[in-house]
Protein backbone atom coordinates (compact mmCIF):
# COMPACT_ATOMS: atom_id res chain seq x y z
CA UNK A 1 0.00 0.00 0.00
CA UNK A 2 2.73 2.07 0.85
CA UNK A 3 4.56 1.53 -2.46
CA UNK A 4 1.16 2.67 -4.14
CA UNK A 5 0.86 5.69 -2.11
CA UNK A 6 4.22 6.73 -3.02
CA UNK A 7 3.30 6.35 -6.81
CA UNK A 8 0.29 8.14 -7.19
CA UNK A 9 1.89 11.20 -4.67
CA UNK A 10 1.63 14.58 -5.91
CA UNK A 11 -1.00 13.19 -8.09
CA UNK A 12 -3.87 14.58 -8.27
CA UNK A 13 -6.64 11.20 -9.08
CA UNK A 14 -7.69 12.73 -12.35
CA UNK A 15 -4.41 13.43 -13.81
CA UNK A 16 -4.27 9.41 -12.66
CA UNK A 17 -7.61 8.83 -14.39
CA UNK A 18 -6.28 10.51 -17.64
CA UNK A 19 -2.91 8.97 -17.59
CA UNK A 20 -3.74 5.26 -16.70
CA UNK A 21 -7.18 4.76 -17.89
CA UNK A 22 -7.60 6.67 -21.02
CA UNK A 23 -4.28 6.26 -22.19
CA UNK A 24 -4.63 2.45 -20.99
CA UNK A 25 -3.37 0.06 -24.07
CA UNK A 26 -5.80 1.36 -26.23
CA UNK A 27 -6.57 5.10 -26.03
CA UNK A 28 -9.86 6.57 -26.97
CA UNK A 29 -10.59 2.41 -28.23
CA UNK A 30 -10.49 0.91 -24.76
CA UNK A 31 -12.86 3.83 -23.21
CA UNK A 32 -15.20 3.74 -25.84
CA UNK A 33 -15.30 0.11 -25.80
CA UNK A 34 -15.64 -0.14 -21.47
CA UNK A 35 -18.36 2.33 -21.61
CA UNK A 36 -20.39 0.01 -24.75
CA UNK A 37 -19.92 -3.12 -22.48
CA UNK A 38 -21.38 -1.34 -18.94
CA UNK A 39 -24.39 -0.35 -21.27
CA UNK A 40 -24.50 -4.05 -22.43
CA UNK A 41 -23.90 -5.35 -18.87
CA UNK A 42 -27.17 -2.74 -17.91
CA UNK A 43 -29.24 -3.44 -20.27
CA UNK A 44 -29.46 -7.34 -19.50
CA UNK A 45 -30.52 -6.28 -16.10
CA UNK A 46 -32.96 -3.75 -16.90
CA UNK A 47 -35.27 -3.10 -19.80
CA UNK A 48 -36.19 -0.27 -21.92
CA UNK A 49 -39.43 1.21 -21.63
CA UNK A 50 -40.20 4.44 -23.20
CA UNK A 51 -43.88 4.99 -21.76
CA UNK A 52 -42.13 4.90 -18.62
CA UNK A 53 -39.35 7.91 -17.70
CA UNK A 54 -38.94 6.12 -14.32
CA UNK A 55 -37.48 2.87 -15.91
CA UNK A 56 -35.80 4.82 -18.54
CA UNK A 57 -34.37 7.09 -15.63
CA UNK A 58 -33.56 3.56 -13.40
CA UNK A 59 -31.61 2.63 -16.62
CA UNK A 60 -29.22 5.80 -17.39
CA UNK A 61 -28.43 5.58 -13.75
CA UNK A 62 -27.25 1.90 -13.63
CA UNK A 63 -25.40 2.47 -16.57
CA UNK A 64 -23.86 5.35 -15.19
CA UNK A 65 -22.75 4.08 -11.72
CA UNK A 66 -21.67 0.55 -13.66
CA UNK A 67 -19.23 2.72 -15.49
CA UNK A 68 -18.12 4.67 -12.31
CA UNK A 69 -17.92 1.49 -10.35
CA UNK A 70 -15.40 -0.16 -13.25
CA UNK A 71 -13.11 2.42 -13.77
CA UNK A 72 -12.64 4.18 -10.35
CA UNK A 73 -13.45 0.92 -8.09
CA UNK A 74 -12.06 -1.80 -9.86
CA UNK A 75 -10.06 -1.09 -13.18
CA UNK A 76 -7.63 2.14 -11.82
CA UNK A 77 -7.19 0.71 -8.60
CA UNK A 78 -6.31 -2.30 -9.88
CA UNK A 79 -3.68 -0.62 -12.79
CA UNK A 80 -2.33 1.43 -10.07
CA UNK A 81 -1.42 -1.86 -7.63
CA UNK A 82 -0.17 -3.45 -10.61
CA UNK A 83 2.21 -0.30 -11.57
CA UNK A 84 3.42 -0.44 -8.07
CA UNK A 85 4.36 -3.66 -7.94
CA UNK A 86 6.18 -2.98 -11.50
CA UNK A 87 3.97 -5.03 -13.72
CA UNK A 88 1.44 -2.60 -15.20
CA UNK A 89 0.69 -5.26 -18.18
CA UNK A 90 -0.73 -7.52 -16.29
CA UNK A 91 -3.81 -5.15 -15.24
CA UNK A 92 -4.82 -5.76 -18.84
CA UNK A 93 -5.56 -9.31 -17.75
CA UNK A 94 -7.69 -8.11 -15.20
CA UNK A 95 -10.84 -7.39 -17.39
CA UNK A 96 -11.20 -12.02 -17.24
CA UNK A 97 -12.44 -11.50 -13.58
CA UNK A 98 -13.37 -7.57 -12.89
CA UNK A 99 -15.89 -8.01 -15.96
CA UNK A 100 -17.80 -10.82 -13.58
CA UNK A 101 -17.67 -8.75 -10.48
CA UNK A 102 -19.15 -5.86 -12.23
CA UNK A 103 -22.08 -8.10 -13.14
CA UNK A 104 -22.99 -10.26 -10.02
CA UNK A 105 -23.10 -6.95 -8.54
CA UNK A 106 -26.71 -6.28 -10.46
CA UNK A 107 -27.13 -9.32 -8.73
CA UNK A 108 -27.43 -7.56 -4.88
CA UNK A 109 -30.88 -6.22 -5.00
CA UNK A 110 -32.57 -9.72 -6.82
CA UNK A 111 -30.51 -12.29 -3.46
CA UNK A 112 -34.25 -12.75 -2.46
CA UNK A 113 -35.92 -13.76 -5.91
CA UNK A 114 -37.06 -16.92 -7.06
CA UNK A 115 -35.86 -16.08 -10.50
CA UNK A 116 -31.80 -15.62 -8.79
CA UNK A 117 -30.47 -18.68 -10.28
CA UNK A 118 -31.47 -17.33 -13.81
CA UNK A 119 -30.36 -14.27 -13.58
CA UNK A 120 -26.81 -15.83 -12.32
CA UNK A 121 -26.95 -17.61 -15.59
CA UNK A 122 -27.29 -14.09 -17.53
CA UNK A 123 -25.11 -12.69 -15.05
CA UNK A 124 -22.21 -15.11 -15.98
CA UNK A 125 -22.93 -15.30 -19.23
CA UNK A 126 -22.86 -11.87 -20.22
CA UNK A 127 -19.61 -10.97 -18.62
CA UNK A 128 -18.10 -13.69 -19.83
CA UNK A 129 -19.18 -12.73 -23.91
CA UNK A 130 -18.48 -9.15 -22.98
CA UNK A 131 -14.53 -10.71 -22.23
CA UNK A 132 -14.47 -12.50 -25.16
CA UNK A 133 -15.65 -9.76 -26.90
CA UNK A 134 -12.65 -7.77 -25.90
CA UNK A 135 -10.16 -10.87 -26.23
CA UNK A 136 -12.04 -10.94 -29.65
CA UNK A 137 -10.94 -7.57 -30.25
CA UNK A 138 -7.35 -7.01 -28.80
CA UNK A 139 -6.73 -9.76 -31.10
CA UNK A 140 -8.05 -8.58 -34.14
CA UNK A 141 -6.74 -5.64 -33.57
CA UNK A 142 -3.42 -7.21 -32.82
CA UNK A 143 -3.27 -8.55 -35.87
CA UNK A 144 -4.43 -5.92 -38.11
CA UNK A 145 -1.74 -3.17 -36.86
CA UNK A 146 0.76 -6.20 -37.22
CA UNK A 147 -0.70 -6.23 -41.01
CA UNK A 148 -1.33 -3.34 -42.09
CA UNK A 149 0.15 -0.92 -38.96
CA UNK A 150 -1.86 0.56 -36.20
CA UNK A 151 -4.99 2.96 -37.16
CA UNK A 152 -3.89 7.19 -37.92
CA UNK A 153 -7.65 7.91 -36.79
CA UNK A 154 -10.52 6.67 -34.72
CA UNK A 155 -12.93 6.67 -37.42
CA UNK A 156 -10.64 4.31 -39.43
CA UNK A 157 -10.27 1.93 -36.43
CA UNK A 158 -12.06 -1.55 -37.22
CA UNK A 159 -11.50 -3.48 -33.99
CA UNK A 160 -13.72 -0.21 -32.73
CA UNK A 161 -16.78 -1.17 -35.27
CA UNK A 162 -16.09 -5.04 -34.47
CA UNK A 163 -16.55 -4.20 -30.44
CA UNK A 164 -19.78 -2.36 -30.90
CA UNK A 165 -21.26 -4.59 -33.13
CA UNK A 166 -20.37 -7.54 -30.71
CA UNK A 167 -21.69 -5.86 -27.96
CA UNK A 168 -24.74 -4.95 -29.86
CA UNK A 169 -25.40 -8.68 -30.86
CA UNK A 170 -24.77 -9.29 -27.02
CA UNK A 171 -27.62 -6.67 -25.87
CA UNK A 172 -29.85 -8.24 -28.70
CA UNK A 173 -28.98 -11.89 -27.46
CA UNK A 174 -30.05 -11.51 -24.46
CA UNK A 175 -33.21 -9.99 -25.08
CA UNK A 176 -34.79 -12.08 -27.74
CA UNK A 177 -33.71 -14.77 -26.06
CA UNK A 178 -34.69 -14.55 -22.34
CA UNK A 179 -35.52 -17.08 -20.44
CA UNK A 180 -37.63 -14.53 -17.67
CA UNK A 181 -40.51 -14.96 -20.55
CA UNK A 182 -40.96 -18.80 -18.87
CA UNK A 183 -42.28 -19.77 -15.55
CA UNK A 184 -40.23 -23.02 -14.63
CA UNK A 185 -36.63 -23.75 -15.25
CA UNK A 186 -34.66 -26.96 -14.04
CA UNK A 187 -31.66 -26.17 -12.02
CA UNK A 188 -29.44 -29.18 -13.70
CA UNK A 189 -30.08 -26.89 -17.11
CA UNK A 190 -28.50 -23.87 -15.51
CA UNK A 191 -25.42 -25.73 -13.55
CA UNK A 192 -24.29 -26.78 -17.23
CA UNK A 193 -24.68 -23.84 -19.02
CA UNK A 194 -23.23 -21.79 -15.91
CA UNK A 195 -20.39 -24.66 -16.42
CA UNK A 196 -19.72 -24.20 -19.88
CA UNK A 197 -19.63 -20.62 -19.47
CA UNK A 198 -16.57 -20.80 -16.76
CA UNK A 199 -14.90 -23.46 -18.94
CA UNK A 200 -14.59 -20.89 -21.83
CA UNK A 201 -13.70 -18.09 -19.66
CA UNK A 202 -10.41 -20.57 -18.07
CA UNK A 203 -9.74 -20.74 -22.15
CA UNK A 204 -10.03 -17.49 -23.00
CA UNK A 205 -7.63 -16.56 -20.15
CA UNK A 206 -5.24 -19.61 -21.02
CA UNK A 207 -4.88 -18.15 -24.53
CA UNK A 208 -4.60 -14.55 -23.42
CA UNK A 209 -1.50 -15.35 -20.85
CA UNK A 210 0.30 -17.72 -23.66
CA UNK A 211 2.26 -16.20 -26.49
CA UNK A 212 0.81 -16.73 -29.35
CA UNK A 213 0.33 -15.78 -32.99
CA UNK A 214 -2.37 -13.17 -32.83
CA UNK A 215 -4.16 -14.86 -35.67
CA UNK A 216 -4.17 -18.26 -33.87
CA UNK A 217 -5.65 -15.97 -30.74
CA UNK A 218 -8.13 -14.44 -32.62
CA UNK A 219 -9.63 -17.99 -34.51
CA UNK A 220 -9.59 -19.37 -30.50
CA UNK A 221 -11.55 -16.32 -29.05
CA UNK A 222 -13.76 -16.56 -32.22
CA UNK A 223 -14.74 -20.16 -31.64
CA UNK A 224 -15.43 -19.91 -28.22
CA UNK A 225 -17.86 -16.94 -28.84
CA UNK A 226 -19.20 -19.21 -30.79
CA UNK A 227 -19.73 -21.67 -28.65
CA UNK A 228 -20.86 -19.51 -25.83
CA UNK A 229 -23.59 -18.35 -27.82
CA UNK A 230 -24.72 -21.63 -29.21
CA UNK A 231 -24.83 -22.93 -25.37
CA UNK A 232 -26.93 -19.74 -24.25
CA UNK A 233 -29.68 -20.36 -26.67
CA UNK A 234 -29.38 -24.37 -26.72
CA UNK A 235 -30.24 -23.57 -22.73
CA UNK A 236 -33.01 -20.77 -23.88
CA UNK A 237 -34.68 -23.85 -26.24
CA UNK A 238 -34.55 -25.85 -23.91
CA UNK A 239 -36.48 -24.10 -21.23
CA UNK A 240 -38.53 -23.16 -23.70
CA UNK A 241 -39.28 -26.69 -24.53
CA UNK A 242 -39.58 -27.76 -21.20
CA UNK A 243 -41.86 -25.06 -20.37
CA UNK A 244 -44.18 -26.09 -23.47
CA UNK A 245 -44.62 -29.26 -21.96
CA UNK A 246 -45.28 -28.57 -18.66
CA UNK A 247 -48.07 -25.77 -19.94
CA UNK A 248 -49.26 -28.70 -21.99
CA UNK A 249 -49.77 -30.81 -19.16
CA UNK A 250 -51.18 -28.11 -16.85
CA UNK A 251 -54.08 -27.26 -19.44
CA UNK A 252 -54.75 -30.73 -20.19
CA UNK A 253 -55.23 -31.77 -16.03
CA UNK A 254 -56.97 -28.87 -15.70
CA UNK A 255 -59.48 -29.50 -18.53
CA UNK A 256 -59.91 -33.14 -17.36
CA UNK A 257 -61.00 -31.50 -14.09
CA UNK A 258 -62.82 -29.71 -15.74
CA UNK A 259 -64.91 -32.22 -17.53
CA UNK A 260 -64.76 -34.37 -14.18
CA UNK A 261 -66.68 -31.48 -12.25
CA UNK A 262 -69.62 -31.13 -14.85
CA UNK A 263 -69.67 -35.29 -14.94
CA UNK A 264 -70.16 -35.04 -11.23
CA UNK A 265 -72.72 -31.31 -11.16
CA UNK A 266 -74.67 -33.40 -14.05
CA UNK A 267 -74.69 -36.29 -11.56
CA UNK A 268 -75.27 -33.97 -8.50
CA UNK A 269 -78.62 -32.20 -10.18
CA UNK A 270 -79.55 -35.57 -11.26
CA UNK A 271 -79.86 -36.98 -7.50
CA UNK A 272 -81.38 -33.67 -6.96
CA UNK A 273 -84.38 -34.24 -9.51
CA UNK A 274 -84.95 -37.77 -8.33
CA UNK A 275 -84.96 -36.26 -4.78
CA UNK A 276 -87.33 -33.88 -5.53
CA UNK A 277 -89.90 -36.26 -7.71
CA UNK A 278 -89.68 -38.76 -4.44
CA UNK A 279 -90.31 -36.08 -2.29
CA UNK A 280 -93.98 -36.44 -2.23
CA UNK A 281 -94.19 -40.34 -1.23
CA UNK A 282 -91.53 -39.60 1.16
CA UNK A 283 -94.10 -36.59 2.49
CA UNK A 284 -97.06 -39.58 2.69
CA UNK A 285 -94.88 -42.07 4.93
CA UNK A 286 -93.92 -39.35 7.33
CA UNK A 287 -98.01 -38.19 7.61
CA UNK A 288 -98.93 -42.07 7.77
CA UNK A 289 -95.91 -42.87 10.84
CA UNK A 290 -97.36 -39.71 12.45
CA UNK A 291 -101.28 -40.89 12.58
CA UNK A 292 -100.49 -43.89 13.44
CA UNK A 293 -98.30 -42.77 16.14
CA UNK A 294 -95.04 -44.65 15.50
CA UNK A 295 -92.70 -41.73 16.64
CA UNK A 296 -89.63 -43.88 17.21
CA UNK A 297 -89.82 -45.20 13.49
CA UNK A 298 -90.67 -42.05 12.06
CA UNK A 299 -87.14 -40.75 13.81
CA UNK A 300 -85.26 -43.31 12.14
CA UNK A 301 -86.86 -42.57 8.53
CA UNK A 302 -86.23 -38.68 9.10
CA UNK A 303 -82.78 -39.36 10.23
CA UNK A 304 -82.23 -41.79 7.22
CA UNK A 305 -83.34 -39.27 5.18
CA UNK A 306 -81.74 -36.31 6.36
CA UNK A 307 -78.02 -38.26 5.53
CA UNK A 308 -79.58 -38.86 2.31
CA UNK A 309 -79.45 -35.13 1.03
CA UNK A 310 -76.43 -34.26 3.07
CA UNK A 311 -74.60 -36.29 0.93
CA UNK A 312 -75.97 -34.98 -1.89
CA UNK A 313 -76.31 -31.54 -0.77
CA UNK A 314 -72.91 -30.98 1.72
CA UNK A 315 -69.86 -29.18 0.57
CA UNK A 316 -67.06 -27.27 2.37
CA UNK A 317 -66.88 -23.48 2.82
CA UNK A 318 -63.62 -22.62 3.68
CA UNK A 319 -63.88 -18.75 3.53
CA UNK A 320 -61.65 -18.89 0.03
CA UNK A 321 -64.06 -19.31 -3.18
CA UNK A 322 -61.37 -20.75 -5.26
CA UNK A 323 -60.10 -23.25 -3.07
CA UNK A 324 -63.63 -24.19 -1.45
CA UNK A 325 -64.46 -24.83 -5.56
CA UNK A 326 -61.39 -26.97 -5.75
CA UNK A 327 -61.46 -29.65 -2.62
CA UNK A 328 -65.60 -29.54 -2.89
CA UNK A 329 -64.56 -31.23 -6.88
CA UNK A 330 -61.79 -33.09 -5.36
CA UNK A 331 -64.41 -34.53 -2.79
CA UNK A 332 -66.71 -35.26 -4.93
CA UNK A 333 -64.35 -37.22 -7.26
CA UNK A 334 -63.59 -39.33 -4.55
CA UNK A 335 -66.69 -39.82 -3.32
CA UNK A 336 -67.50 -40.98 -7.27
CA UNK A 337 -64.68 -44.01 -6.49
CA UNK A 338 -65.88 -44.65 -3.06
CA UNK A 339 -63.04 -42.35 -0.99
CA UNK A 340 -63.25 -40.57 1.80
CA UNK A 341 -61.44 -36.91 1.92
CA UNK A 342 -61.51 -35.73 5.25
CA UNK A 343 -60.43 -31.90 5.23
CA UNK A 344 -58.84 -29.72 7.51
CA UNK A 345 -58.52 -26.13 6.03
CA UNK A 346 -58.08 -23.03 7.81
CA UNK A 347 -57.00 -20.41 5.33
CA UNK A 348 -58.01 -16.70 5.03
CA UNK A 349 -60.03 -15.67 2.46
CA UNK A 350 -57.42 -14.32 0.04
CA UNK A 351 -54.14 -15.89 -0.41
CA UNK A 352 -51.21 -13.55 -2.47
CA UNK A 353 -50.73 -16.98 -5.25
CA UNK A 354 -51.15 -17.06 -8.57
CA UNK A 355 -54.85 -18.97 -9.21
CA UNK A 356 -53.39 -21.27 -12.00
CA UNK A 357 -50.60 -22.40 -9.43
CA UNK A 358 -52.92 -22.78 -6.64
CA UNK A 359 -55.00 -25.05 -8.25
CA UNK A 360 -52.34 -26.73 -9.99
CA UNK A 361 -50.80 -27.58 -6.79
CA UNK A 362 -53.81 -28.18 -4.88
CA UNK A 363 -55.34 -30.62 -7.41
CA UNK A 364 -52.31 -32.71 -8.43
CA UNK A 365 -51.78 -33.95 -4.95
CA UNK A 366 -55.07 -35.12 -4.42
CA UNK A 367 -55.49 -36.05 -7.80
CA UNK A 368 -52.07 -38.37 -7.41
CA UNK A 369 -53.80 -39.83 -4.18
CA UNK A 370 -57.41 -40.75 -5.47
CA UNK A 371 -55.49 -42.17 -8.71
CA UNK A 372 -53.46 -44.35 -6.22
CA UNK A 373 -56.29 -45.52 -3.86
CA UNK A 374 -58.37 -46.17 -6.64
CA UNK A 375 -55.75 -48.21 -8.90
CA UNK A 376 -54.40 -50.37 -5.90
CA UNK A 377 -57.98 -51.02 -4.53
CA UNK A 378 -57.60 -49.22 -1.38
CA UNK A 379 -60.86 -47.83 0.80
CA UNK A 380 -58.68 -45.58 3.21
CA UNK A 381 -59.91 -42.11 3.91
CA UNK A 382 -57.63 -39.47 2.40
CA UNK A 383 -56.52 -36.83 4.91
CA UNK A 384 -56.50 -33.32 4.04
CA UNK A 385 -54.82 -30.46 5.81
CA UNK A 386 -54.56 -26.75 4.66
CA UNK A 387 -53.10 -24.34 6.52
CA UNK A 388 -51.53 -20.81 6.33
CA UNK A 389 -48.38 -19.93 9.63
CA UNK A 390 -46.88 -16.66 8.72
CA UNK A 391 -45.65 -15.94 5.27
CA UNK A 392 -46.27 -19.65 4.34
CA UNK A 393 -48.78 -21.82 2.89
CA UNK A 394 -48.39 -25.85 4.07
CA UNK A 395 -50.19 -28.74 2.43
CA UNK A 396 -50.26 -32.27 3.24
CA UNK A 397 -52.04 -34.98 1.68
CA UNK A 398 -52.32 -38.27 3.27
CA UNK A 399 -53.34 -41.47 1.80
CA UNK A 400 -53.42 -45.04 2.19
CA UNK A 401 -50.02 -46.94 0.53
CA UNK A 402 -48.76 -50.64 -0.19
CA UNK A 403 -44.84 -50.42 -0.46
CA UNK A 404 -43.83 -52.14 -3.99
CA UNK A 405 -42.73 -55.72 -4.12
CA UNK A 406 -40.27 -54.55 -6.95
CA UNK A 407 -38.38 -51.76 -5.03
CA UNK A 408 -39.12 -49.34 -7.32
CA UNK A 409 -39.08 -45.45 -6.31
CA UNK A 410 -41.87 -44.63 -4.62
CA UNK A 411 -42.64 -41.81 -7.56
CA UNK A 412 -42.24 -44.65 -10.20
CA UNK A 413 -45.49 -44.37 -12.85
CA UNK A 414 -47.86 -47.12 -12.53
CA UNK A 415 -49.64 -46.35 -15.67
CA UNK A 416 -49.77 -47.54 -18.77
CA UNK A 417 -48.90 -44.49 -20.69
CA UNK A 418 -45.85 -43.90 -18.50
CA UNK A 419 -44.26 -41.28 -21.96
CA UNK A 420 -47.31 -38.60 -20.77
CA UNK A 421 -47.47 -39.14 -17.34
CA UNK A 422 -45.03 -38.12 -14.68
CA UNK A 423 -45.71 -34.68 -15.29
CA UNK A 424 -48.03 -33.91 -11.80
CA UNK A 425 -45.00 -34.63 -9.52
CA UNK A 426 -42.41 -32.35 -11.85
CA UNK A 427 -45.35 -29.90 -11.56
CA UNK A 428 -45.56 -29.52 -7.98
CA UNK A 429 -41.54 -29.52 -7.48
CA UNK A 430 -41.71 -26.19 -9.71
CA UNK A 431 -44.43 -24.50 -7.97
CA UNK A 432 -42.32 -25.32 -4.80
CA UNK A 433 -39.15 -24.03 -6.23
CA UNK A 434 -41.26 -20.86 -8.14
CA UNK A 435 -42.41 -19.86 -4.52
CA UNK A 436 -39.34 -20.53 -2.48
CA UNK A 437 -40.84 -23.41 -0.98
CA UNK A 438 -40.69 -27.18 -0.76
CA UNK A 439 -42.36 -30.01 -1.05
CA UNK A 440 -41.42 -34.14 0.07
CA UNK A 441 -42.81 -37.16 -0.67
CA UNK A 442 -42.54 -40.11 2.01
CA UNK A 443 -44.19 -43.35 2.75
CA UNK A 444 -44.91 -43.98 6.79
CA UNK A 445 -46.17 -47.25 7.52
CA UNK A 446 -49.25 -47.95 5.50
CA UNK A 447 -49.29 -43.91 4.28
CA UNK A 448 -48.14 -42.05 1.99
CA UNK A 449 -47.27 -38.69 2.65
CA UNK A 450 -47.25 -35.34 1.01
CA UNK A 451 -46.24 -32.33 2.16
CA UNK A 452 -45.90 -28.88 0.43
CA UNK A 453 -45.02 -25.29 1.37
CA UNK A 454 -45.24 -21.98 -0.70
CA UNK A 455 -44.56 -19.13 0.64
CA UNK A 456 -46.86 -16.04 -0.08
CA UNK A 457 -45.95 -12.82 -1.95
CA UNK A 458 -45.06 -9.96 -0.43
CA UNK A 459 -46.31 -6.52 -1.36
CA UNK A 460 -43.24 -5.95 -3.49
CA UNK A 461 -43.55 -9.52 -4.57
CA UNK A 462 -41.50 -12.80 -5.11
Amino acid sequence: MARILSYTHGMSYFSFFVEHYVNLCYGATFVITEIVACIAISLVFNSINFRNWKDDLVLLADIALTWLVQCFVLSCPTFAIFTAIGHPEYAQYTRFFLWHILAFLHLLPYLKKESLPLLITCAMASSTLVVMAISFSGSLGSFITSSIGAPNSLLVDWTLYIILFGLIALIVLFKVFSPFKYRYVQIAPIVVVNIAFVLTNIAADIMACVPSEPVAVFLVIFSLILIDMLVYVIFYLLVKSYNRVLDFQVRAIKAEGEKDQLSLYAAQAEEIHALRHDMKNRINILENLYDKGEYEQMRSYLEDLTKGIHGILDTIDCGNPLVSSIINMEIAKAKAKKIAIQPHISIPKTLSLDSQDLSSFLTNALDNAIEYEERNNLSEAIDVSLFKDGDYLFYTVKNGYRPRKDGLSLLHSEKNDRRNHGYGVKILRNIASKYQGTCSFDAKQDVFVFQGMLKLKTEEGI
